[in-house]
Order: C-alpha cells, then structure tokens, then sequence
C-alpha cells in the first residue's frame, strides 16, 4: 500500500512538472509570437503540446501553432493545427473563425465559407458573427458575388452599426451592382463615423 502512494504520489508529481513546462512554453510561444518570430514560437507551441494534458491547454497551444504557421505562410499545416484545436472543442466558434480565415488566405474560398457558415451556426449574435460576417462579405466579393455580400454587410451593420468599414464595403458593393445613389450613402455613413476616412 506504502508503495502504491508512493508511486502515485511520483506520477502527480511528473504530471504538474509536464503542465508547469507546458505553461512555460506556451507563455514563451506566445511572446515569440508577438515579435513576430514565428519559427521559434512554433517550436514553444509544439513543445506545450508535447507536455500539455489539460483539453483547453492543448486546444490553445494548437490553435497559437496554427498563427504561428499562418505567420510563415504554411496554411495547410497550419489547418491541421486549427483541426486539432476542433477535435477537442467542436463547439467553439472562434477555432472555426481562425481555420476559415486560414482557408481564405489560401483562397481556398469554397471550405472558408463552410466555416464562417458553421461560425453563424454557433454564435448569431456576438463578436465571431461579426467575424463571420465580414470575411463572408468579402468573399462573397472577392468572387464577384455582390447582392450576396451586401446581404452579410447588412448582418454585419445590425450586430455592429458604427463599423465603418461595413459601411465602406458595403457601399463598394453596391457601386460593383451600379447602385450610385446605395453607394454614396454608404460612403458617407464611413465618413460620419471615421472622418479621416480617405478610401470611402
């Protein structure tokens, strides 16, 4: 019986000096990440995974390996690390926000809009609706689709109504269906919210 403590009394040892080192490590990645030094904080967030054993430890380390890659132009590798991250959360709309704007930057457009969708499915309401929203307006008009991007503009200005950049590219959007009269109303709403607004 002695023993049998003993033992256990090691292993809860080894366990908090794992999540300790994970802890560290992912502290340090982040600050890596922070100066932009993404091969080095790349290597932080794979040593917390490495040592991690909390679900929300490992969730954060792969999603932050996940910036880590994208800041060196490794998109794919970068959504198996946001993957991960949804494996052990599948109900945390921001890992969905993160891996469709991976998607995106690699004008993958057709699986980004299928996340951000999977985002309103989530979340209607708050900041990764918002997210969701706008990066589907601009790839809605990226795809030259514009009646559909004014539709996610105009979620967008009911959730946030003194975006300015909503009402920028939803004007832009409009100018694209020939709507002038739409187009300047926007542009201006941009400017009476940013006056400095010199693109609107």
């Amino acid at each position: 019986m002695k023993r049998f403590i003993a033992l256990l009394m090691i292993l809860i040892s080894i366990g908090l000096q794992g999540q300790e080192e994970a802890q560290r490590a992912f502290s340090d990645g982040v600050r890596l990440l922070k100066s932009t030094k993404y091969v080095e904080a790349k290597k932080q967030f794979s040593i917390a995974i490495e040592k991690g054993e909390t679900d929300q430890g490992l969730k954060m380390s792969y999603i932050y390996k996940g910036f880590s890659l994208n800041g060196l132009g490794k998109y794919d590798s970068a959504i198996i690390c946001f993957n991960k991250a949804i494996e052990i959360d599948s109900l945390d709309p921001a890992s969905y926000t993160d891996r469709g704007k991976t998607y995106s930057y690699k004008k993958d457009y057709a699986n980004a809009i299928k996340d951000f969708e999977q985002v309103l499915q989530l979340d209607s309401v708050g900041g990764q609706a918002e997210a969701a929203c706008y990066y589907l307006g601009r790839i809605k008009m990226l795809t030259l689709e514009n009646e559909a991007a004014i539709n996610y503009f105009d979620k967008l200005l009911i959730l946030a109504p003194k975006d300015a950049e909503a009402y920028f590219l939803r004007g832009t959007a409009k100018s694209n269906i020939m709507d002038s009269d739409g187009a300047i109303a926007d542009s201006d709403k941009a400017i009476e919210l940013k006056s400095n607004y010199m693109e609107a």
